[in-house]
């Protein structure tokens, strides 16, 4: 192994810290998905039961999975664009290197002929490719550790009370079946409380 690394091997340590991260983060929002719908499921068994403290408890987590879930959704959109920047970039950079080396070509077959300036054109315009390289290289740097730095917003900023409410409510509506179980519970409940009660 080299003591320095090639502009190839730092590309390419780059280009998989980059799809580490996007993995990393796509794993993260399954998770959080995940989440939610067990406390969305929590926070309406809750408010089905009356249980207000466990309503709460379980309203103020739903909200800050939700808040957690969007930030990273957005994070995972930057790098995504980034990374699509950063290919349209190299994309450029190989075609102005094909035109420099056709000019180069040119040069040699007519000998005489100045073509220095067309050849001082597409250099300019090549320098100009990979400085914007360079920016974007920087540009995911600041992505990647954009995402792996604590959450910015908060969570009643992300998710508002209106719009946890209408979840909830949303699920919390009983279907017909579940009425009827609901009710035959209740019945089973109040016979066996009767039975209880004649046998003292």
């Amino acid at each position: 192994m080299s003591l320095f690394k090639s502009k190839a091997q730092k590309q390419m340590e780059r280009d998989l810290q980059v799809r580490q991260a996007m993995h990393l983060l796509r794993r993260q929002a399954a998770a959080l998905t995940r989440a939610e719908s067990g406390f969305l499921q929590k926070a309406k068994e809750a408010k089905l039961k009356a249980a207000t403290p466990q309503y709460s408890l379980a309203r103020n987590a739903l909200r800050r999975t939700i808040g957690q879930h969007r930030l990273l959704e957005r994070q995972l959109l930057t790098l995504e664009i980034a990374a699509q920047m950063k290919d349209v970039v190299q994309g450029q950079v190989q075609f102005v290197e094909g035109l420099k080396a056709f000019s180069k070509t040119i040069d040699i077959a007519f000998g005489d002929m100045d073509l220095t300036q067309m050849q001082t054109g597409y250099e300019r315009a090549m320098s100009k490719a990979f400085s914007i390289e360079q920016r974007i290289d920087l540009f995911l740097d600041t992505a990647n550790d954009m995402v792996t730095s604590p959450l910015a917003e908060s969570d009643e900023t992300l998710v508002s009370d209106a719009e946890l409410d209408r979840l909830i409510d949303e699920t919390a509506v009983l279907s017909p079946e579940e009425r009827a179980s609901e009710a035959d519970i209740s019945q089973g409940l109040e016979k066996v409380r009767k039975a209880l009660g004649q046998t003292e």
